[in-house]
């Protein structure tokens, strides 16, 4: 194969490999916004659960002492 070809054929491949790079930044990014959309979710739900359990304790009059056995998320 002459020098030429072979340069044609290479760069050829890098495009390739660019398209496919392309692709999975995509379904990258769709997996992303997937993730922060369920991530809402579940903060939510902590809060609900936080709430819960803060209201079941002083209920109890188990409250805990300050700064200790508190619920607090890690976010």
């Amino acid at each position: 194969m002459s020098r030429p070809e072979e340069v044609r054929d290479r760069l050829a491949n890098v495009g390739e490999i660019g398209s496919v790079i392309a692709t999975l930044q995509a379904l990258a990014a769709a997996h992303q916004r997937e993730a922060e959309g369920h991530l809402a979710a579940i903060r939510a739900q902590e809060a609900t659960v936080a709430a819960a359990l803060s209201e079941a304790l002083a209920l109890a009059g188990a409250a805990p002492e300050e700064g200790r056995g508190t619920l607090r998320s890690p976010w």
